[in-house]
């Protein structure tokens, strides 16, 4: 059985409560973490991914929908850059190959954000970074961040 750690559980109920949990996440973030990102259509994945990379001093963060993976560099000393993936459009294992996946898993200076992780099934690092996004109520979040 798989032991996780949890980082974070909270309501997050403003976008400042979120920006200010992704300051407190950064803390814990590494060169070569891998976060990979759940939750339904608008429960807050790219807000969150935008607001980590703020904190790192990146540009503003949009959605990969359409273009995959977005790369941007960072400010930060010893993470320069964050590759941000959206699979929602992605079915099987040879397109996440065509991507170039095992590479941008693998990249020692940066950090991955994966929105719709969950697809990338035998891509999935064992020590990923789970966020887990909920709505709750019209306007707030359920955030749960779990590290392995």
């Amino acid at each position: 059985m798989l032991q996780y750690l949890s980082i974070m559980k909270r309501i997050l109920r403003s976008l400042a409560e979120t920006k200010k949990s992704a300051k407190q996440f950064v803390k814990t973030l590494r060169p070569g973490d891998v976060v990979v990102l759940r939750g339904n259509l608008g429960a807050g994945k790219t807000t969150f991914t935008s607001a980590v990379a703020a904190v790192l001093g990146a540009k503003e963060v949009s959605s990969p929908t359409f273009a995959l993976l977005q790369t941007y560099p960072t400010k930060h000393k010893t993470i320069q850059r964050i590759h941000h993936l959206d699979l929602y459009r992605l079915r099987r294992d040879e397109d996440l190959r065509e991507v170039g996946i095992e590479e941008i898993l693998s990249d020692p200076e940066a950090v991955v954000f994966i929105e719709w992780g969950e697809r990338l099934g035998k891509y999935t690092p064992k020590k990923a970074i789970n966020i887990y996004f909920e709505h709750h109520g019209k306007t707030q979040r359920k955030v749960t961040i779990n590290r392995k």
